[in-house]
């Protein structure tokens, strides 16, 4: 995860959590999505915004479509 977020912003000045997550899709789900919000807080470089909502989306091993909204999380080089 880690390796991935370093590359996307060795690609692009930023990038959000949204586009990593259309990019690579979840495995996890609702764990990976906390482990992303685990590492923007960890990386000052990382922001998370809470005046704006992005909206996550992904399909759990039952095959069930699950969506979670959370702060804007957008990662910079």
């Amino acid at each position: 995860m880690v390796a991935y977020i370093r590359r996307a912003v060795q690609t692009w000045p930023q990038i959000s959590l949204a586009e990593i997550v259309e990019s690579r899709p979840l495995e996890r789900g609702l764990a990976e999505i906390v482990a992303y919000l685990s590492l923007a807080a960890d990386d000052s470089r990382a922001l998370i915004d809470d005046e704006h909502k992005q909206t996550i989306a992904w399909t759990d091993a039952t095959g069930h479509e699950r969506q979670a909204t959370l702060p804007l999380v957008v990662y910079c080089r």
